[in-house]
């Protein structure tokens, strides 16, 4: 098939060392590895290299001072006015020019808040159109940003960009429920393909140097209990210093190795010092995406303390890909890929049932290393970007026998 990969973002490029672009990268090589011609129409990524540096840097003084000046709800508003201007002038023209060009088999885009012109494009002309869900678009946007003047708007261009696509693939089945019921969709042009993992990295960093863990002063007979990812309020790493703190005192030889950046990273930081636990907790700040791997690897035991309702963290699967031992959220999206004392051990997300979970496996390391082993068993067959890639190719495949 010739497949254009849409991305209607203006500032999500497919460079940046951050999870969105990594996955645009990953997926395009993959189609490309099972033999689809693939043309990228990824708008951040090409427009920004347009925009004149000194350009670039005027505009920001001046919504600087319009974010200062305005209230918060007008500033949300102004925003959204940009989003939905930008995807009616630049971003869809983009993809009809496209469309004109190449005339692609299938149009696969990554979906984004405000942003429905590629389902209208598509449908115009005649092209099967595969949408990538991540999010609830409309209710993350509002959790994370807060709500605009143009929220109703929004949920009005949600509805009709899903109902418009051939095909939708949420990340994770609560996800694919949701938007089945809020949007009135029917369930074969529904498949949730969860996040997945690159073998070829892992590889890389199974040969990776091996003198972190001297470098991290982190002793041969330590058991390392680790967090990698954004330390923002829903990942929970509040939650696992406050257990960690339960668990210390029953397994000795145990050290917490965090590695991220965050809104919360300062406020655990003091809290770990009040604790009493500064020589037992270790904050890494942020590392670059090609050492995550490298950090991963020193851990024995990897937590995922709590997360949205509707994600596929990536880090699952590459804790995963590296045999680790996992523990994770016993919640819906996560019951999708982890099965409880089989391939991870899923506790609830309070502090008590964390400690736990967490103890639990430092003291049976034989069966701790099972779960690990068997669930990279999972990772290497069922979770790689070939594997989801193929997923889409059969998925595209039937949509259009169904239509």
């Amino acid at each position: 098939m010739r497949i254009i990969y849409f991305s209607p973002h203006p500032t999500h490029d497919i460079v940046s060392d951050v999870g969105y672009s990594t996955h645009q990268r990953e997926m395009i090589a993959a189609l490309r590895e099972i033999g689809h011609e693939v043309i990228p129409v990824i708008i951040g990524g090409a427009e920004a290299s347009e925009v004149p540096a000194h350009a670039t840097t005027e505009g920001n003084k001046v919504l600087g001072w319009i974010k200062v000046l305005l209230p918060g709800i007008l500033w949300r508003t102004f925003k959204d006015f940009k989003l939905i201007w930008h995807d009616r002038n630049h971003s869809g023209p983009r993809l009809k020019r496209a469309i004109e060009k190449h005339t692609p088999d299938l149009i696969y885009e990554r979906s984004e808040y405000l942003l429905g012109q590629g389902t209208k494009i598509s449908k115009v002309a005649g092209v099967p159109h595969i949408l990538e869900v991540n999010a609830p678009c409309v209710e993350e946007w509002i959790e994370f940003e807060g709500a605009s003047l143009l929220t109703g708007f929004a949920h009005r261009v949600e509805r009709k960009k899903l109902q418009r696509a051939t095909g939708l693939c949420p990340v994770s089945s609560p996800l694919a429920h949701y938007i089945r019921d809020e949007y009135f969709l029917d369930e074969h042009r529904i498949q949730f393909v969860p996040n997945a993992i690159n073998p070829k990295s892992v590889s890389e960093a199974l040969h990776a140097d091996q003198t972190l863990r001297g470098r991290l002063d982190i002793q041969p007979s330590e058991i390392v209990i680790g967090f990698i990812g954004s330390i923002l309020e829903y990942h929970g790493v509040d939650i696992l210093v406050e257990a960690f703190h339960i668990v210390q005192k029953e397994v000795s030889n145990v050290r917490l190795l965090v590695v991220g950046d965050g809104a919360l990273l300062k406020m655990l930081r003091s809290r770990t010092e009040e604790l009493g636990m500064a020589n037992k907790v270790q904050f890494t700040d942020r590392v670059p995406h090609n050492e995550v791997y490298d950090y991963m690897s020193v851990m024995d035991i990897c937590v995922n303390p709590a997360h949205s309702w509707y994600g596929s963290p990536i880090k699952t699967f590459e804790y995963g890909a590296l045999a680790k031992p996992i523990i994770a959220p016993d919640s819906a999206n996560m019951r999708d890929v982890l099965e409880h004392e089989k391939t991870a051990w899923l506790a609830k997300t309070d502090v008590e049932s964390l400690a736990k979970a967490i103890t639990q496996l430092c003291l049976n390391k034989k069966d701790a290393s099972l779960m690990g082993e068997a669930f990279k068993e999972q990772v290497m067959t069922d979770h790689t970007w070939i594997s989801n890639a193929r997923r889409l190719e059969k998925f595209a495949q039937q949509l259009t026998e169904n239509k």
